[in-house]
């Protein structure tokens, strides 16, 4: 009798006892091919037909399964699949053909529910037309575009086709080493473009009722958020509608805030307990009706029947609440499992998860890359296979304890063995990890899991089918427990230690963490058979003991051989793996220290941040200066400390900032400067203490104050200073430049930026500011023999206001480094002339990206990211 494969440990079990976990992998490593590889057609169309030739021909003649032509043919199929998902884009009316700064004449569908800001609201639209003049035809094209609309009345909603006047813009990426290709994320949306307008210029040409089955479920969305929003109007009300509709666009910045450092940000995605809830509910009510038929019972239908019909409204949930990854992933794997009872099959958790991931895969491959795809599958892998490893462990510690402590210990487990899954993506993405996730996920998930879903999907549901009023009710119900569960998750997030920011974690470093608990993990069941092994080695001929008592003594010979006999024991691939994962991770370790504690030159590196000014300087021995931090007019827009300055940081494995030079308030230069403050371990601020008006710029103040961050008066700061080895000399402005009698009329915000000038052996790098042309030849007067620098940062990103002969005279850079955003306004076409004229090596940041500058004490390296390196000895 054969055993069953259950029953056979999983080591001992035939590769392909779970079939579609190596086909997910292939298919997934042919992605990963198409979104990093060469840009092949023939090569895989081909290879693809031949393994599907192989496969048919070992099923039809030879009657058995391939083992590797299916692997090629899903690698083969995951390239040719994220190869052709953007491939309208070649198409002649494709609406990127459009980007060209003209104003056209668009009209086009809202396809989904405008996110709203304080100062704009966000769509995307589809099934766009196009004019360029009044009396010019519309053109119907291809692809979406994203619409910000400045204002907030009227709100648009989703299904309105608006019609309005704008450029559309391609979308553009900071060109900074690993930074977020947005660009290729928008691409994967199949969202193309941007264009803005606002409210007062856009009309809603017309609503479309009940126009196919999506405008259908959309109507019905909206009326579900109309009952929300007549329940409460309490911090519940956005969470209910993540929870039940899966709209977490509304949830405000400070709530999603307080859930990911309390750790249970995992509640917000609608997921396994939501669509499990939908499928039992539907089971057990499709059973009731189908027992009064005595046919079914008669035939054992009943259980079959029920299970076949409550896969409709699983599905239909499903869609109701957005499809998001993780609803996706648990409406496949339900389904599959409520298949499994007509079919009479047995139910392989494994093997279903995998399908679910060939499923999502498969009709939008980009999904690999996002990250709601990444955490779900991460987290439910984990536990899975965390449960299995560690099942009779855990029965064995709850077997003595009372029955009320084992579901507690059981959950706690689970919640651990998610917070280990999760954790690497939580930091590669987020950087930050909950420090009391396991307590916070007790005390909140049987409130919100068992008490708000249910009594919300009841609602819904079921109680919306007969009476709305009813539902209202139920809803405040939901939503009373919901504000409990708020008011514990903000005490918890409150906490100081509550969570931490982390560095990035490489994508080597990542691999290790998986590979080393997967070590410890079955590192038990391998020493058992080793020790198992051990004793039934045989003692080789010529071995002697000698017996003294009751004590063996063995003769050097047995000696030699007993350490021979564990060592090749030992050698087992998990022991090899823990070996190799311990020396890589050793070995990653000691790179980082040496690159960040070790190194002995100077590296500044001008980052990309658009129109503005932001500069990291790496002092040998580890010292991290930050120059500006660039910034929009609005963090509420884009916050450039968050999304470019912070990762960047991250990724280089830092989270001190030793000191942070602030030239002038305007806010291309300080907004950025703003989360630094916030988020990172500060030792010092440098600035001329000059005042300004706006909001980031007070709470920059603010955050110095709260944090107690040194901050010398301007007129106290020495004006040279040497850090390991680096010479720092404050040139401007003068000490007394906003006093009464500074008598300069002519000066503002950006004649009074303060100019540093950092010099590593004979090279030095100045950066200026946003000085002008009057200031450039105070500078001039003040320090006539001292400005000399072989690197310089464009004054006011290249304006023609600045660079002036006399100022590039007394300063002879070899190379200008160009930060600047704004190709239409700055750099000015005369002073790129005036560089280029005397023989500067130019580099923008806008077209070379960021750009590193590595002093070793007798040369400089000057690296941009995009372009030729070249040296200045």
């Amino acid at each position: 009798m054969h055993a069953r494969p259950d029953a056979i440990p999983v080591e001992d079990k035939p590769a392909y006892f779970r079939p579609v976990i190596p086909l997910l992998l292939a298919l997934m490593a042919g992605i990963m091919g198409a979104r990093h590889g060469p840009e092949w057609m023939t090569w895989p169309v081909g290879t693809a037909g031949v393994a599907a030739i192989i496969v048919s021909l070992n099923a039809l003649i030879r009657n058995r399964n391939a083992k590797t032509a299916p692997l090629i043919l899903y690698a083969c199929l995951g390239y040719l699949l994220l190869f052709t998902w953007t491939a309208e884009q070649g198409f002649p009316d494709h609406v990127s053909r459009y980007m060209d700064e003209r104003l056209y004449h668009i009209s086009g569908t809202v396809i989904e529910t405008p996110g709203v800001s304080r100062l704009r609201q966000t769509c995307v639209i589809d099934d766009i037309e196009i004019t360029g003049a009044r009396r010019d035809p519309y053109q119907q094209v291809r692809g979406r575009i994203r619409v910000s609309i400045y204002g907030t009345e009227p709100m648009v909603q989703s299904g309105d086709r608006i019609a309005f006047f704008s450029s559309i813009r391609p979308f553009t990426n900071f060109k900074n080493p690993g930074a977020f290709n947005y660009r290729q994320y928008m691409a994967d949306r199949l969202i193309w473009g941007t264009a803005y307008t606002d409210t007062r210029k856009i009309m809603v040409t017309t609503t479309p009722g009940t126009a196919g089955a999506a405008w259908r479920i959309q109507e019905i969305r909206e009326s579900l958020s109309g009952l929300i929003h007549r329940a409460t109007d309490t911090n519940a009300r956005p969470v209910l509608m993540a929870l039940l509709l899966g709209e977490r666009r509304q949830i405000p910045e400070e709530l999603r805030d307080a859930f990911n450092r309390a750790g249970v940000s995992h509640i917000l995605a609608i997921s396994g307990l939501h669509v499990g809830i939908v499928a039992t509910a539907a089971f057990f009510a499709f059973k009731w009706l189908l027992s009064f038929s005595s046919f079914l019972l008669w035939r054992g239908w009943v259980n079959k029947g029920a299970a076949i019909l409550a896969v409709t409204p699983v599905v239909f949930y499903g869609l109701l609440a957005g499809m998001s990854p993780s609803t996706q992933r648990a409406v496949i794997m339900i389904s599959v499992f409520l298949m499994t009872f007509p079919l009479e099959k047995e139910h392989e958790i494994f093997n279903t998860l995998a399908l679910a991931g060939l499923v999502i895969l498969i009709f939008d491959p980009p999904a690999l890359f996002s990250v709601s795809f990444q955490l779900s599958f991460s987290a439910v892998v984990s536990i899975l296979y965390g449960l299995e490893k560690s099942s009779k462990g855990l029965a064995r510690i709850t077997a003595s304890l009372p029955r009320p402590a084992k579901p507690t210990i059981g959950f706690a487990w689970v919640t651990c063995l998610a917070i280990l899954g999760t954790a690497p993506v939580i930091m590669y993405y987020f950087n930050q990890l909950p420090v009391f996730g396991v307590l916070a996920n007790l005390a909140v998930v049987p409130l919100i899991g068992f008490i708000s879903v249910p009594a919300g999907l009841f609602s819904i549901l079921v109680l919306n089918l007969f009476s709305a009023e009813a539902a209202v009710l139920g809803l405040r119900l939901s939503a009373w427990f919901l504000d409990g569960s708020i008011w514990l998750i903000d005490l918890i997030a409150r906490c100081p230690f509550a969570a931490f920011k982390t560095v990035t974690p490489s994508l080597l470093e990542i691999l290790c963490y998986y590979l080393f608990f997967w070590c410890l993990f079955n590192i038990r069941g391998s020493k058992n058979r080793s020790d198992a092994s051990e004793k039934r080695w045989p003692h080789q001929n010529g071995e002697t003991i000698a017996q003294i008592g009751s004590k063996e003594i063995r003769t050097p010979a047995v000696l030699i051989s007993g350490i021979t006999r564990k060592i090749a024991v030992k050698a087992e691939p998990v022991f090899l793996v823990l070996v190799m994962v311990i020396i890589i991770a050793a070995a990653d370790a000691a790179y980082w220290a040496h690159k960040r504690f070790f190194d002995a030159s100077l590296r500044v590196t001008i980052l990309d941040v658009g129109q503005g000014s932001a500069a990291l300087l790496e002092l040998p021995r580890g010292h991290c200066v930050l120059i500006d931090g660039g910034g929009f007019s609005d963090n509420t827009i884009f916050d450039m400390g968050q999304w470019v300055l912070a990762p960047y940081l991250w990724r280089n494995k830092i989270r001190t900032v030793d000191t942070v030079i602030l030239s002038h308030p305007h806010t291309d230069h300080v907004n950025g400067l703003v989360y630094i403050l916030k988020h990172f371990r500060i030792g010092r601020v440098i600035s001329t203490y000059e005042p300004a008006g706006h909001r980031e710029y007070l709470e920059f103040i603010d955050l110095i104050r709260e944090k107690n961050i040194p901050h010398t008066d301007f007129s106290s700061l020495p004006r040279s200073f040497r850090i390991n080895g680096v010479m720092f000399d404050l040139l401007y402005p003068p000490d007394d430049f906003m006093g009464p009698d500074a008598g300069r009329p002519w000066q503002n915000p950006n004649d009074n930026s303060l100019v540093v000038r950092v010099a590593h052996g004979p090279h030095a790098v100045m950066f200026p500011g946003d000085i002008t042309a009057e200031a450039e030849n105070e500078l001039i007067g003040m320090h006539p023999d001292g400005l000399e620098a072989a690197v310089l940062i464009a004054p006011h990103h290249g304006s023609r206001t600045s660079s002036t002969p006399a100022f590039l005279d007394a300063v002879n850079p070899r190379a200008v480094v160009v930060s600047s955003g704004r190709p239409a306004t700055f750099p000015a076409p005369d002073v790129m002339e005036r560089y280029q004229n005397r023989g500067i090596h130019l580099m923008r940041t806008d077209t070379h990206g960021a750009v590193r500058l590595i002093s070793d004490g007798r040369r400089l390296t000057c690296r941009p990211l995009i372009g030729k390196i070249f040296i200045l000895r």
